[in-house]
């Protein structure tokens, strides 16, 4: 069995108990914090949403950069509702799981590095 193929089960059951957690985030609530230093319940709910699409990067490049020189640094979504935060999961699932199908062994091998401007944060294989 190809290694994403085997990834693919592992994702779909961790999505969807993410999803569950996701779906209870109250829209009237989303700016609750439980200490003046913590990030909102929305903030949370929206970094979590949006981390699937960490997988796309990491099948589609070989690196990604938080501050490239001569260009905008990277800056989080921005939470607007919890419907919306929902639609952000779920696309970022499907291109996870669309890559993933795609993906070689070989291919999964091969590095990727986390930058941020010439500072290398981590360099690890697609797979880990």
């Amino acid at each position: 069995m190809p290694l994403a193929s085997a990834m693919i089960d592992e994702f779909d059951t961790e999505m969807n108990t993410t999803r569950r957690l996701l779906e209870r985030v109250p829209d009237a609530h989303h700016d609750w914090k439980p200490h003046p230093k913590s990030m909102s319940m929305g903030e949370l709910a929206i970094h979590i949403a949006t981390l699937p699409q960490w997988g796309v990067s990491a099948l589609q490049g070989s690196e990604f950069d938080f501050q490239p020189e001569g260009a905008p640094a990277w800056a989080p979504a921005k939470y607007s509702t919890a419907a919306e935060t929902l639609q952000q999961f779920d696309a970022g699932i499907a291109a996870v799981r669309s890559g993933l199908a795609g993906t070689s062994d070989a291919a999964m091998g091969e590095a990727w590095t986390l930058k941020a401007g010439k500072h290398v944060i981590f360099t690890m294989p697609r797979a880990a």
